[in-house]
């Protein structure tokens, strides 16, 4: 019964450590993004931009700078 107790307040405490570490992760391939379009590298900023919406980055403007980034492909 202990060990099981152990094993879950475990579990919980170590959780928050991985979730903020997914959420630096998304942060860095955000800043990639932002870097890429800079560069104008649009087809690696759409590729970047598609894998953070379907990681589920939530940020305000990811949307917008996909869109950005697709218009600008086809100059």
């Amino acid at each position: 019964m202990k060990n099981g107790f152990r094993t879950t307040l475990l579990f919980f405490l170590i959780l928050p450590v991985f979730a903020q570490h997914a959420e630096t992760l998304l942060q860095q391939h955000w800043n990639t993004a932002l870097s890429q379009m800079k560069g104008g590298d649009w087809q690696g900023a759409v590729t970047t931009i598609s894998v953070l919406i379907n990681a589920g980055f939530r940020n305000n403007d990811v949307f917008l700078k996909r869109a950005t980034a697709y218009y600008n492909l086809q100059d």
